[in-house]
């Protein structure tokens, strides 16, 4: 099962789409199910999450071995998404954000420098 944070979204829209078009099982961790429901359709697998909170998205994750980030780019949101998910077990995580040319820690972009943490962090995680 893949569990998909950020599936509202524009991109979140066209992950959703070809999921469903290949059979493939996953779960869409979303802020408010009414609302998404009318982004994504019915027949779609939801869990309110607050993305905020790290138990939250570590009880929406249950059961995910793979997880796809599609979030904003808070530093300690995007860390907690990860602990989550290494916490259920996950084996396979995609975080999708800007270039690896700006996502540096010494980035002039703030966007950048945001982006740095969750990646060092991931690859430590990855490798114990």
């Amino acid at each position: 099962m893949i569990g998909l944070i950020g599936a509202t979204g524009s991109t979140g829209r066209a992950l959703v789409v070809a999921l469903k078009q290949k059979g493939t099982d996953f779960r869409c961790l979303v802020r408010d199910k009414v609302a998404a429901v009318e982004k994504l359709g019915g027949d779609v697998e939801m869990v309110e999450s607050d993305l905020a909170d790290a138990a939250s998205v570590e009880s929406g994750l249950q059961g995910c071995r793979k997880v796809f980030l599609l979030s904003g780019h808070s530093p300690v949101m995007v860390e907690q998404q990860m602990n989550a998910a290494k916490a259920v077990g996950a084996k396979h995580m995609v975080k999708l954000s800007g270039g690896s040319f700006i996502c540096q820690q010494n980035s002039p972009a703030m966007i950048g420098r945001w982006a740095w943490p969750p990646r060092a962090t991931w690859r430590a995680m990855a490798t114990t």
